[in-house]
């Protein structure tokens, strides 16, 4: 039987150039695509598709090894920390041993990747893709000696790159995918830094065994299967013409079903493939234990041209991937996405509720429930469903969870536990009387560093920094428990071409995304908000020396909102990373222990909360009153508004005509 490899090489700067004009064809076995994450351009010869590591990847037209466009298929990055390229010289550096791999000194500091979190994840995600196929990744990852390597997850497979630079890959085979054409690979790093440098895929041209029943289901979201008579089946392996493979002669059954806990498969039992061979197969596992995790695979034995069946673990039969299932449990099976955290105003009314099934009828009859409000029985609370009519700031931060007990044999659970979580202000600092310290109910008070100075400001009084030494520390100052933050304040900068002038910041030395920071940017009157390693600027200079602005910036873990005075300027979505406050000191007056800003501060407020474009326009108002937040298209007198005066500019220039020669027969 041939032998086929499916490579996802992430292998430095391999730049590709897709045409119009260019062939374009579906997927097919023996396809392979090549994803380059460097910024440097790639050998002709190599043709892989150029990533050039950013903030986002999405590659929605990609070419195979041979130049051909491929049909459909795409790729995409997602990450749970800031993305870096070639920002360490040191990291890529390779040698002769890794020649084969395609690695040359073009490709040596070409790389993408990630660092600030323990462990970090990234997610390689193609769309698009064949579903009647198998593929293979290899993932190469940086290789300097340093402890740089990671591990590649895809359903129940894992692979590990070692962090030898004569080996610096791990290889995923056999992969399938979801049935909608998506295959999902998980990057992850026991250390704080993931580093890949490129990626191929080739398609399989054979299906190795494949549609398990019971469904694989390896974090246990899936129905539980009842123990009574657990029957195995799936369909055989096919060849390239889609068809089940006449060379295979009986199909192996390994499984746990002797030792669920025991991490290793074992033969369980062969079954005969059919002659000629059956797209099908069974095999009676028999009663089963409740509350386990089983695992099982086929291997397919195939005809060793002699007569006979290759033995199980022969390197020529067809090895298909690992398949897991769960069994009833003996105890309430609790929804694990309830109860959810409730994020709420004071007043608001907070709804906690449970979705069970009893194993034992297959729905939720039979079933007794108790709420627990921080671990405290709460009376009378005894059905699916906590409503708590109107919630208080004493009940700010309480969790909640059920205990649930089938009524029959007194066998209970408990869920999760979810959090009421309150909006709220979380700093408030005005600065007048000459008072730096936070008047929301946290009452952080600050350290003063340098000898700011206080005089008139856009309410009551304002600090003025002197962008040297000025500023003020308030420790470790918790700015948001949700993942949201909105920051508002107003800035009168002295000097706007000083570029990253923070007018306030948190940090957190050696975590590079457990930070967030604002003020000036680009030395032109920029303005730049950044936090989690992603920035939204203004585009446009926006700030003017000696003169005041009215800033808000919000961020939900999703998407970064930039406001000044009292206009959205823009935002920037996708971002899909909850803010988390790391620790480390909130000041006002710089960025980290370099950068300082200089000018006037006023009316600093953080809150937990992403504020909305009103509550934005109802701050700005009340200091400056009524103002125009974007000119109507046919507002002629520049007022803000469309009227009759608006009209009258508009008719007496009615028959007004331009036209040459129709109209004028002189230009000027």
């Amino acid at each position: 039987m041939k032998q086929y490899r499916f490579l996802l090489f992430f292998m430095g700067a391999m730049a590709l150039m897709i045409t119009s004009s260019a062939l374009a064809a579906p997927i097919t076995g023996g396809t392979e695509i090549g994803i380059d994450f460097g910024a440097t351009a790639s050998a002709p010869a190599t043709n892989f598709n150029d990533a050039g590591a950013s903030l986002a990847i999405n590659l929605t037209s990609l070419q195979d090894t041979s130049g051909v466009a491929v049909d459909g298929v795409s790729f995409t990055v997602g990450n749970n920390a800031p993305l870096f390229s070639n920002s360490d010289a040191a990291i890529g550096a390779i040698d002769a041993s890794v020649a084969a791999l395609g690695f040359d000194a073009t490709h040596a500091e070409d790389f993408m990747g990630f660092y600030g979190q323990t462990p970090n994840v990234m997610t390689l995600t193609f769309s698009g893709l064949d579903d009647s196929l198998s593929y293979e990744f290899v993932g190469v990852s940086a290789f300097d000696g340093r402890d740089l390597g990671c591990y590649f997850e895809s359903g129940n497979q894992t692979a590990q790159s070692p962090t030898d630079s004569a080996d610096p890959y791990g290889i995923l085979s056999g992969l399938l995918t979801d049935g909608s054409g998506n295959l999902v690979i998980r990057v992850l790093a026991d250390a704080d830094v993931v580093v890949l440098n490129t990626v191929k895929l080739t398609a399989s041209f054979e299906l190795p065994p494949h549609n398990p029943a019971p469904a694989d289901d390896p974090d246990g979201s899936g129905v539980k299967i009842a123990v009574d008579n657990v029957v195995l089946s799936w369909n055989t392996a096919l060849g390239s013409d889609a068809q089940p493979l006449s060379t295979v002669k009986k199909h192996y059954i390994l499984g746990t079903f002797a030792n669920p806990s025991d991490p290793n498969l074992y033969l369980v039992d062969e079954v005969a493939a059919g002659d000629p061979v059956q797209a099908t197969a069974s095999y009676i596992a028999g009663a089963l234990s409740r509350d386990e995790v089983y695992k099982w695979q086929i291997v397919e034995g195939v005809d060793d041209g002699q007569g006979g069946v290759y033995a199980v673990d022969d390197p020529n039969n067809i090895v298909g991937p690992v398949w897991t299932f769960y069994t009833a449990l003996s105890i309430p099976e609790i929804d694990p996405l309830t109860p959810a955290d409730q994020f709420l105003a004071e007043g608001e009314e907070a709804v906690f509720s449970v979705s069970v099934i009893n194993p034992y009828t297959g729905d939720s009859t039979g079933l007794e429930y108790q709420w627990y409000e921080n671990d405290v029985l709460m009376s009378g609370e005894e059905s699916a469903t906590l409503t708590l009519s109107s919630v208080t700031g004493a009940q700010d931060g309480n969790s909640y969870y059920c205990k649930v007990t089938i009524t029959a044999n007194g066998a209970e659970a408990d869920s999760g536990a979810a959090t009421l979580i309150l909006k709220k202000l979380m700093i408030d600092v005005p600065f007048d009387n000459g008072d730096p310290n936070d008047k929301s109910p946290n009452a952080y008070s600050p350290v003063v560093e340098g000898a700011p100075t206080y005089e008139a400001g856009k309410v009551g009084q304002a600090v003025r920094l002197n962008g040297t030494d000025d500023r003020f520390n308030y420790g470790d100052a918790l700015l948001t428990d949700s993942g949201e933050i909105t920051v508002s304040y107003w800035m009168n900068p002295d000097d706007i071409s000083e570029d990253w002038g923070g007018v306030m910041c948190k940090w957190l030395p050696d975590v590079p995304d457990g930070y967030f920071w604002i003020g000036q940017h680009a030395t032109n009157g920029w303005l730049r908000f950044e936090l989690n390693g992603i920035a939204i600027d203004s585009g446009t200079p926006v700030l003017e020396d000696g003169v005041w602005a009215h800033i808000v910036a919000s961020y939900d873990g999703d998407e970064a909102t930039l406001y000044i005075n009292g206009v959205r300027l823009g935002s920037v979505t996708g971002i899909n990373s909850p803010f988390v406050d790391k620790g480390g000191d909130f000041m006002i007056g710089s960025v980290w222990d370099a950068i300082w800003y200089g000018g006037l501060v006023d009316e600093v407020k953080v809150y937990n909360y992403v504020r909305s474009a009103t509550q934005v326009a109802e701050e700005y108002s009340a200091v400056m009153g009524p103002y125009c937040v974007a000119k109507p298209a046919f507002d002629l007198t520049d007022d803000c508004q469309v009227n009759i005066d608006d009209l009258v500019m508009f008719a007496g220039q009615w028959l007004d005509c331009a036209i040459y020669p129709t109209c004028i027969q002189t230009l000027p």
